[in-house]
C-alpha cells in the first residue's frame, strides 16, 4: 500500500561479477559502504523513490 511505503524503510544492494555495484532505497537518507584494495572509507548516498 503507498501510504504504508511512507512509513518504512526498505532498501536493495546489488553488485555483479564484474565489481559493478548500486542501490535504491524507499526513503531518503539510505547510505552504503563501498571498500575495495585502494579506497576502504567510500559512502555512496543511495537513490530513493520518496
Amino acid at each position: 500500500k503507498p501510504e504504508t511505503a511512507k512509513n518504512i524503510q526498505v532498501g536493495f544492494l546489488a553488485i555483479n561479477k564484474k565489481g559493478e555495484y548500486g542501490a535504491y532505497a524507499i526513503q531518503q537518507g539510505f547510505s552504503y559502504a563501498v571498500c575495495n584494495a585502494e579506497k576502504q572509507d567510500l559512502l555512496i548516498k543511495g537513490k530513493s523513490y520518496y
